[in-house]
């Protein structure tokens, strides 16, 4: 019988008072939650306002990131992105009142597939002055290959920077590795290279690995992983 994929599992039992909860269902998780108001009388007190400002400004800018990162985001399924990293975004606001990119770090835009799933070999990202050197062994081991239809793989590393809460404020620049055979390995170090914006701003690098099958993209997003290596400000 084949397993239970964790991600749908059974819901959990009910809370003896169901009828004060909301069954929540997303891709990450199932859970009960209580109803808004049926602690106490709910009010639009003044915490709960600036909450909510600060939300509205959150989530258009989880967008335009969202927006922007899309031509690299083939194969993952990113789940509730614009949830995750708008709740990343606010927190941020309200630690240092910027809303940027100063909690994304670490941040895998592929939960339930993350990056070091299938890349067991590490990387490092070091910074000498304007640019940003991304580095990775590759030998036999580099990847877990999870079946013998993927046949190929390679890397981007994407640097995303400018000011989230403009429409038109976010810039992003990338570089492709070689590609690298399952077959026939060759022990070298995959090394790509960004520089880094020359106006003052925030920024993020994102490290995404991709699987082929053949001379086409594997099907199946395990085969995918993307994360946020690194973040700063030039």
């Amino acid at each position: 019988m084949a397993k239970k994929n964790k991600r749908y599992n059974d819901p959990p039992t009910p809370p003896a008072d169901a009828a004060g909860y909301t069954l929540v269902r997303t891709k990450e998780r199932v859970y009960w939650r209580r109803k808004r108001g049926t602690i106490k009388k709910a009010t639009l007190n003044s915490s709960f306002k600036k909450n909510a400002e600060i939300m509205a400004m959150a989530s258009p800018a989880a967008k335009r990131i969202l927006d922007k990162l899309d031509p690299y985001l083939h194969g993952l399924e990113t789940g509730r992105f614009i949830a995750n990293v708008s709740a990343r975004l606010k927190k941020a606001f309200k630690e240092s009142g910027e809303m940027g990119f100063s909690l994304m770090k670490n941040y895998e835009l592929q939960p339930w597939y993350p990056l070091h799933n299938l890349l067991r070999a590490g990387y490092t990202v070091t910074q000498k002055n304007n640019e940003l050197v991304i580095q990775i062994p590759i030998f036999k081991g580099t990847l877990q290959r999870l079946n013998k239809s993927v046949s190929d793989y390679y890397f981007e590393a994407i640097l995303l920077w400018g000011d989230v809460q403009k429409t038109r404020g976010l810039r992003v620049e990338s570089e492709t590795s070689p590609l690298y055979n399952f077959n026939q390995p060759t022990k070298t170090v995959c090394k790509m290279q960004l520089n880094l914006p020359t106006q003052k701003a925030p920024w993020m690098l994102l490290l995404k690995l991709s699987c082929l099958e053949g001379n086409k993209t594997a099907h199946a997003s395990r085969n995918y992983g993307m994360k946020v290596v690194e973040m700063g400000r030039s």
